[in-house]
């Protein structure tokens, strides 16, 4: 397995916090990240990344994963809402009052 640049770390990076919650009980598949990466790139004018290889950059992320019917990589969310998560919280904590 060749070590992720850190370039692509710093692409992960933009590209999760965009487009995940971080959490202990979060778990996304592999399909799920892809595909969300595949769409996020696309508007970030972001070069592609096949598959295998944004599996090894999310394992040299420490992203962990387990494989049970399909690859899952835990602690990530997919967000899918109109707001980011980070505006989505707030809104909610703020309703919550």
């Amino acid at each position: 397995m060749a070590a992720a640049t850190p370039a692509e770390l710093e692409m992960l990076d933009r590209f999760l916090r965009c487009c995940f919650d971080r959490g202990p009980d979060f778990k996304a598949t592999a399909a799920e990240i892809f595909t969300a990466f595949e769409d996020w790139r696309r508007d970030n004018n972001v070069f592609p990344v096949s598959q295998r290889r944004l599996s090894v950059i999310l394992r040299c992320a420490g992203i962990p994963r387990l494989r049970s019917n399909g690859s899952w990589y835990l602690g990530l969310k997919h967000y899918s809402g109109d707001l980011t998560p980070e505006w989505d919280r707030a809104l909610a904590e703020y309703r919550g009052r």
